[in-house]
């Protein structure tokens, strides 16, 4: 949500839950943890176009960044 308002974030991400919640499949790529365990029912971390680490939520804000930090 790079470039949005505090408001327009908000109502991004419901726009975004409302679309899981209907059945929708989403691909969210962030950096922000806040985000990621906000908006993710499963988070897979990615390095050199792999996915190095996969997580279910609520899932470990620490284990996360370990991850993060692990394969960059």
């Amino acid at each position: 949500n790079r470039g949005l308002d505090v408001r327009a974030c908000a109502a991004v991400n419901r726009r975004l839950l409302s679309a899981r919640d209907a059945g929708a499949a989403i691909v969210l790529i962030s950096e922000d943890i806040d985000e990621i365990l906000l908006l993710s029912d499963r988070i897979g971390v990615l390095s050199a176009g792999r996915i190095v680490e996969e997580f279910t939520s609520p899932a470990d804000r620490q284990a996360i960044g370990r991850a993060m930090v692990s394969h960059a």
